[in-house]
């Protein structure tokens, strides 16, 4: 097996796919999940690689429930003719997963900016980048995991989510308005209390399970096209996603889109 193949784990019956992203010296792989936000280092007897067809197969069941999901929140989105939504900036350590995430932004039509950034860059970069883009809506994530559940509360469990709280702090101590800044942050199996202690509106996982690559796009539309006069019940913004409450969890989140006037001459 070699870097790019997509493998099973035979421990836990091939029920995520995953790329082999690194050979570790030690005959371990790591491991990123191909639809889920997860990064995982696993023993070279522990992988099964998958055939193509297989492959194929799980990638058509992600399109057909991500088509699904998008004909349900098109169809739930109010038809203005004068709007300017949320814009996003979203800091994503998975060039792959940046590109879908972009790809469906677009098909929103979400106005949305990309970078993708180391997790352990993050938090020094994210000022920056918040000054040169001035988003409504910033999204912090990659790819985590929980290596250690005997001590779920301490960020030294985790792969990634001390990184993911830093930036968020970082992000804070340039706008600590939850209202014209909100912050979704985490990946798969994060620390969702340290994420919403450290300044995050919405966060994962509060079940400590797998999120979907998509989440955090389809809990920013809800606020991004949500007017500025309302504010979100955290089922409402969980209603579209796909993992809901124990995917991403967070309190009450003002709308961020902003509606003007009618045109000129209009009924």
């Amino acid at each position: 097996m070699k870097v790019g193949d997509i493998v099973g784990r035979r421990s836990h019956n091939c029920d995520v796919l995953f790329r082999i992203t690194h050979i570790c010296g030690n005959g371990s792989f790591i491991l990123t999940g191909l639809n889920y936000r997860l990064l995982i280092e696993a023993d070279e007897s522990d992988c099964l690689p998958i055939r193509k067809s297989l492959v194929q197969r799980f990638r058509e069941l992600f399109l057909d429930e991500t088509k699904v999901m998008m004909e349900r929140v098109l169809s739930q989105r109010e038809i203005l003719t004068d709007c300017r939504p949320g814009r996003v900036l979203h800091m994503d350590s998975d060039p792959e997963y940046l590109r879908l995430c972009l790809s469906f932004y677009r098909r929103l039509s979400m106005p949305a900016r990309g970078e993708v950034i180391m997790v352990s860059k993050q938090a020094g970069e994210v000022q920056e980048l918040l000054k040169r883009d001035m988003p409504d809506i910033l999204i912090i994530t990659g790819h985590d995991s929980l290596y250690d559940a005997s001590m779920p509360d301490s960020n030294e469990s985790y792969r990634s989510s001390r990184y993911f709280c830093e930036t968020v702090r970082s992000a804070r101590r340039y706008n600590p308005s939850k209202d014209s800044l909100v912050i979704i942050a985490g990946a798969c199996q994060s620390n969702y209390e340290a994420l919403i202690d450290s300044g995050a509106n919405i966060a994962s996982s509060p079940g400590r399970i797998l999120i979907h690559a998509l989440d955090p796009v389809f809990a920013a539309e809800k606020i991004a096209y949500t007017s500025i006069d309302k504010v979100l019940s955290m089922r409402e913004i969980l209603n579209n996603t796909f993992t809901g409450r124990m995917g991403l969890g967070g309190y009450q989140t003002r709308g961020v889109m902003r509606q003007g006037l009618e045109p000129v001459g209009s009924n």
